[in-house]
């Protein structure tokens, strides 16, 4: 609970910022420069082969031109949906039922029809021949209209409202395949234009298989003419594919270029539903109607087929050595009812009543041509997106290598993490900082140690030591903020409110608990070494022989480190070996003189058990001895 109280505390009580901390440790920086080349690298093949920085626009079809011609030869051979039409009869539901009587030729100008993008090749048709009658005609007394449509081998039906005059009229169906409409041949040529081009959008491009180049302007208002330029590329080349997106042959070739496609792109309407991966006999299951009376799915002589040309611009194309636009053509189909209507008039309707006309449904394959595709562009915006993506990356292995040193070696993440992760408090760090000023001063003008009496460093030592680091190191305007006179020389100079609180702020921290004036060694080596990286812990762990080391904290530590490491191994155990004898010829292990003349009481071993260590107060130099005894009595704290 209070680890969970003090983590709490430090996210909302503190803020934190980035530092850099620079490691000396050579596997690491091996490490971490193999990881940022290998990711610089598969930055820039990343960028390159997604083309990260180019733009694109699609395009649209602005120029399609299809026809139709007729069969080279019609099979001379028996048709079977002509001698054999009732192997095609068909049972939708009671309402639909498909009887065709054989195949006809169409008359010229009904072989297909065309609108817009699309062209439309009949495969099977009803036709419906009407005669309407008059009032007089219709009249059973008459009887005139009956025996025409009896002649005709109709059906006559009454009106029951007159509808223009005509009372009655007569009906005569006729169903029937088209003659060989896979014979048919279909041809087209085609061209593009995008807009929306360049760095600020007023780019325009076109291009079509009539034109040898592909052209471009920057004037993006609608303004055409002189304005456009040709390109210096070759044109159009028009790759033809199935379904699938493999290579496709109509006519006998797969890849028509500009020079090639001036005559029409095509074939065969048997070769475009080969490259669909269908024919006029497929029977797809999944057009059933499942009506009780049906047997087998109808053909797709019988419903009609749709079949999608999709016309694919791309201005980058890695796969075919072309400079140019390639416009891939892929074909594909469905299965489906497809149909449309016309009415013909052979007469129209006078004031007698009479009218003849018919009324045809038919059903058929139909080609639609859709455009799409990406013409692509440089983009600034996109290419500094990309270079920044491309550094992002690059900064990826710093940022593991970083995880792996903080967390993942053990005592030597402990040492990079305290020097990565400072805690500052302005509080602690000022106390911190006087501190080490005065242990500095002591040091810089050795200070004599009779100076200090037996109580040890009082509250008029910190008082007196601040005076003079006050007097010597700060500047005119705090010096005149203290009233510290520059000639006064002696230690009642500095009698300012401002020193004395300073001291009760230093001595807050590092008094005795019994004694408010005098410092207490611990509390004073903890605040002067708070921030230290290295702590006495981590050395502990370090030189701890018992501890087993992990495997990556075994591979990523220092080699100068190791042999220091082993170098104290085989001093330890020299020293204790040498402790042990003394003491077995001396008789008393617990009170030697190590050199210098320090008596102590520590016995240091290999396993760091030692005994409560107590510490003679050196004259003026500490050595080895003194080391060991304050080592071995914060082991014990």
């Amino acid at each position: 609970m209070d680890d969970c109280y003090s983590t709490g505390k430090s996210l909302v009580s503190g803020i934190h910022v980035q530092k850099t901390v620079a490691i000396k440790n050579v596997r690491l920086g091996v490490l971490q420069c193999v990881l940022k080349v290998a990711a610089g690298i598969w930055a820039v093949i990343l960028m390159f082969s997604m083309r990260a920085y180019d733009s694109y626009a699609v395009p649209s079809i602005s120029i399609l031109e299809a026809w139709q011609e007729p069969p080279l030869s019609v099979p001379t051979g028996d048709l079977i949906y002509c001698t054999n039409p009732a192997h095609f009869h068909y049972v939708f539901n009671d309402d639909y039922i498909y009887n065709m009587s054989g195949c006809e030729h169409l008359p010229f100008g009904e072989e297909y029809t065309k609108r817009g993008n699309s062209l439309f090749f009949p495969t099977s048709i009803d036709d419906v021949y009407v005669w309407t009658f008059g009032a007089n005609e219709c009249d059973a007394s008459n009887a005139s209209a009956q025996a025409f449509c009896n002649e005709k081998g109709g059906m006559l039906r009454t009106l029951g409202i007159a509808q223009s005059g005509a009372a009655c009229e007569c009906l005569l169906r006729h169903s029937f395949f088209a003659v060989h409409p896979e014979g048919r041949r279909l041809f087209f040529s085609h061209g593009f234009e995008v807009s929306n081009l360049g760095a600020l959008g007023y780019g325009r491009m076109r291009g079509s298989t009539r034109l040898d180049k592909n052209q471009y302007t920057n004037f993006g208002n609608g303004n055409y003419g002189d304005h456009w330029q040709d390109l210096h590329d070759e044109g159009i080349l028009t790759i033809i594919q199935d379904h699938s997106g493999k290579s496709c042959s109509l006519g006998g070739s797969s890849r028509f270029s500009p020079a090639a496609a001036r005559q029409g792109i095509g074939g065969l309407l048997s070769e475009w539903m080969a490259c669909a991966g269908v024919d006029l006999q497929l029977a797809d299951e999944k057009i059933r109607s499942r009506h009780r009376l049906e047997q087998t799915a109808p053909v797709a002589r019988l419903t009609g087929l749709e079949l999608h040309v999709q016309l694919q611009y791309y201005n980058v194309h890695p796969e075919v050595d072309f400079v140019g636009v390639v416009c891939y053509a892929r074909i594909s189909a469905i299965q489906l009812w497809n149909s449309e209507n016309s009415v013909s008039y052979t007469q129209l309707s006078g004031d007698m009543g009479r009218s003849s006309y018919r009324s045809r449904l038919q059903r058929g394959t139909e080609f639609r041509f859709v455009g799409h595709g990406r013409i692509e562009f440089l983009d600034f915006i996109l290419l500094t997106t990309a270079i920044s993506n491309m550094f992002t990356i690059m900064s990826i292995p710093a940022f593991l290598v970083g995880l792996l040193a903080l967390y993942c070696l053990g005592p030597l993440s402990s040492i990079y993490f305290a020097a990565a992760n400072t805690s500052v408090n302005v509080a602690d760090d000022c106390k911190a900082a006087v501190t080490r000023l005065i242990t500095s001063e002591a040091a810089m003008n050795s200070i004599d140690a009779n100076s200090i009496d037996a109580k040890g460093i009082t509250k008029d030592h910190v008082r007196d030591f601040l005076a003079r680091l006050l007097k010597n190191h700060i500047g005119p305007k705090l010096r005149k903020r203290f009233r510290l006179s520059e000639h006064n020389q002696g230690e009642g100079d500095l009698q300012s409110e401002e020193l004395e609180r300073l001291v009760e702020f230093v001595m807050e921290s590092i008094h005795k608990d019994d004694d408010d004036s005098t410092v207490d060694a611990e509390k004073y080596l903890k605040l002067h070494h708070r921030n230290d990286p290295v702590q006495l812990a981590d050395i502990v762990h370090l030189f701890d022989l018992g501890r087993a080391q992990g495997p990556l904290e075994s591979f990523f530590q220092d080699r100068e480190t190791f042999r220091r490491h082993n170098f104290a191994k085989e001093k330890a155990a020299q020293n204790a070996y040498g402790s042990k004898v003394s003491s077995n010829d001396k008789g008393s292990p617990a009170q030697q003189t190590l050199d210098e003349g320090i008596p102590t009481s520590v016995v240091v071993n290999t396993s760091f058990q030692v005994a409560e260590p107590q510490l003679v107060r050196p004259a003026r130099v500490w050595k080895k001895g003194h080391c060991a005894a304050l080592l071995a009595k914060r082991q014990l704290e």
